[in-house]
């Protein structure tokens, strides 16, 4: 562009029209466009004016390793460029989205053909063509329908952002256009073959902004996302503040959910957004895990830090959503901070008493690095999670579900539809749940679900008891192998006892009788003492004895138990102190299944009535005991 401040260039009418310099960060040798030049019109712009504009916009990335695709925007005859660029005016591309293309696919153009590039092309067409099937490939790859007949997501933790915000030219585009490993030309069909990077492969460097919505925003419709949604932004914080401060830190490529998530709106196609809502809601998490850097408002979207309002719904330390975007701080940028030397000192009121911002944050840094560590071989814990949900808010149920399901990293997903209910989406992708986490469900929750279902209802869950930390808890202890674990179905049970739960190998303590004993909560069971040897058939009851039981947590007005008969079940007697007292199922009341069926296979059925402890496991496991070892035990 040479010196001048300013250049020229003809509009469509022939007048001269004032065109700013790019703006240039000399610290790090970015380039990037005022707003004026990404809004441009291609088609006003004389053609080689763009492309000797392209080539010095694109000359940073070719000097960073693109030197030999150099040519390709600096010759004024280059037939393969310019064809390009006219396709870009004709079907009314802006500038700013003309030089995250040629930042893109122009520098993964293959030179093995080099004859082809005089001749004119169809290049930024066929590559589009080829994104959008692969998006479309995408989708279809990552929703499936299980065999429960649920859709759910397929390898959710694969998955990659669907767009990103380029920031130096201020245009939203797809994320596989970074994909892109090579692109060239078949000598005979002259078409252009685009290939894109494995999918085992690291992502394309990209960053995750995190904020909170606030309650008064604008929505706007703006030229970044080709005017195809409104984007919500807090009242009086343009657009353009988040993309300098965004530019300060050194960002490219960043993704930021009110331009790359598709929004609702009087314009938008409904149908197309709750498609990709289906995947891209579910997997946001996803995003944050896999980006290089994170950028996070605690006040808003583009507004400056304030020690205020911690408390409010709105708040940052509130949300929902924010849970599954925690990182290390060692890749997280805070937005809206003038000076961080004491940020972590700041002193605000949370759950309405005075703290630090440090100590409101460390065990929330605790919790990311716990997940951080388990997120490739294991889980998060259920219990701790569902608690930090439960104080947090969110616009609607369903999407504290979601978050959950994703923190659990589960091998699969439920898919996302906003309108439902909050039970329903829980109950339905309830078996997507790690092995582990049912489990923990099944031992270590007080209660029944509703319904006489095995594991609680969501609302349910929400109200579990706080522990007392001074007892050990299923987790921490029992680590069953979850092969030997695994959901079965029937089709000729009640609707209502569709999810069944196998476990194998499990203890029982069959027809104890349950009595309470003095103190709420606290109970004794009376069992049996059996003599003779434990392998004659002449063994014989002696005696009953006492053993002391409690409950789990800490409750107030704890829900009792029936006194009764009850079989009681365990993992490992000798290390799990939790004992699931359990109703069984007779085989007289079992409905008409076909010898087939999984009631068939499995004589033991039970139904949970709830969970209590004992430290006096020696009484309950000696030679003289009834309990029986290696039962495989089906949960209804």
């Amino acid at each position: 562009m040479g010196s001048n401040a300013h250049a020229t260039t003809r509009n469509a009418s022939g007048h001269d029209t004032p065109y700013k310099r790019f703006g240039i960060d000399t610290r790090r040798d970015g380039k990037w466009l005022y707003d004026e030049q990404a809004d441009y019109p291609c088609k006003d712009i004389e053609e080689g004016y763009l492309l000797r504009s392209l080539a010095e916009l694109c000359d940073d990335q070719t000097r960073a390793g693109f030197s030999a695709n150099e040519r390709l925007l600096s010759e004024p005859g280059n037939t393969l460029v310019t064809s390009a660029l006219r396709w870009l005016s004709s079907e009314d591309y802006d500038f700013g989205m003309a030089y995250s293309i040629a930042s893109t696919i122009f520098m993964k153009i293959s030179l093995d053909h080099q004859q082809f590039f005089s001749e004119p092309s169809t290049l930024v067409r066929d590559v589009l063509d080829a994104v959008a099937q692969k998006e479309r490939e995408t989708d279809d790859f990552h929703i499936r329908v299980d065999d429960s007949g649920t859709e759910i997501v397929h390898s959710p933790y694969r998955t990659l952002p669907r767009r990103v915000w380029d920031v130096r030219s201020n245009r939203v585009i797809p994320f596989s256009l970074l994909t892109i490993s090579t692109i060239q030309r078949d000598p005979d069909s002259r078409a252009w073959e685009v290939t894109f990077t494995d999918q085992n492969q690291d992502p394309p460097e990209f960053w995750a902004l995190s904020h909170s919505w606030t309650s008064n925003r604008e929505c706007m419709m703006t030229p970044a996302n080709r005017w195809q949604w409104p984007v919500a932004l807090p009242h009086e914080v343009p657009i353009d503040r988040v993309r300098r401060e965004l530019l300060r830190f050194g960002a490219k490529y960043v993704w930021l959910d009110v331009l790359c998530l598709r929004q609702p709106g009087e314009l938008v196609d409904e149908e197309t957004r709750q498609r990709e809502w289906k995947l891209d809601v579910p997997t946001i998490g996803n995003i944050y895990r896999i980006a290089t850097t994170i950028v996070r408002y605690f006040n808003g979207l583009g507004r400056k830090f304030s020690p205020d309002n911690w408390d409010d719904s709105r708040h940052w330390l509130q949300r929902a959503w924010t849970l599954q975007e925690l990182r290390s701080e060692d890749i997280t940028y805070n937005g809206g901070v003038r000076d961080s030397t004491n940020l972590w000192n700041t002193e605000g009121y949370f759950n309405g008493e005075k703290t630090t911002l440090r100590q409101v944050m460390t065990p929330l840094w605790e919790l990311a690095q716990h997940l951080d560590l388990d997120r490739e071989k294991s889980h998060g814990e259920i219990y701790r999670l569902v608690k930090e949900m439960r104080r947090r808010f969110a616009s609607r149920d369903v999407d504290k579900v979601c978050g959950l399901f994703y923190l659990l990293r589960t091998t699969s997903l439920p898919t996302y539809l906003k309108s439902t209910p909050a039970g329903d989406a829980w109950e339905k992708s309830f078996h997507v749940l790690p092995d582990q986490t049912q489990l923990e469900l099944l031992f270590d929750f007080p209660y029944a679900g509703a319904d006489g279902k095995w594991f609680p209802s969501w609302d349910q869950l929400l109200l579990w008891p706080d522990r007392d930390s001074a007892l050990q808890h299923l987790t921490r202890q029992v680590k069953l192998d979850v092969k030997h674990v695994r959901f079965a179905g029937c089709n000729h049970l009640d609707s209502n006892h569709r999810q069944l739960l196998l476990v194998m190998s499990l203890c029982i303590l069959p027809d104890v009788k349950l009595r309470h004993a003095g103190p709420v909560g606290e109970y004794r069971i009376h069992t049996s003492e059996i003599a003779g040897h434990p392998n004659s058939r002449h063994r014989r009851t002696v005696a009953s004895k006492q053993v002391h039981f409690q409950r789990v947590y800490l409750e107030k007005d704890p829900k009792p138990i029936s006194e009764g008969m009850y079989y009681l079940i365990t993992p490992r007697p000798s290390t799990s102190h939790n004992w699931v007292v359990c109703e069984p199922i007779s085989w007289e009341s079992r409905p008409a299944c076909n010898k087939e069926c999984i009631c068939k296979l499995h004589r033991q059925i039970f139904r949970k009535v709830g969970v209590l402890r004992t430290d006096f496991v020696i009484s309950l496991t000696g030679p003289d005991s009834t309990l029986e070892r290696g039962v495989d035990c089906l949960f209804i």
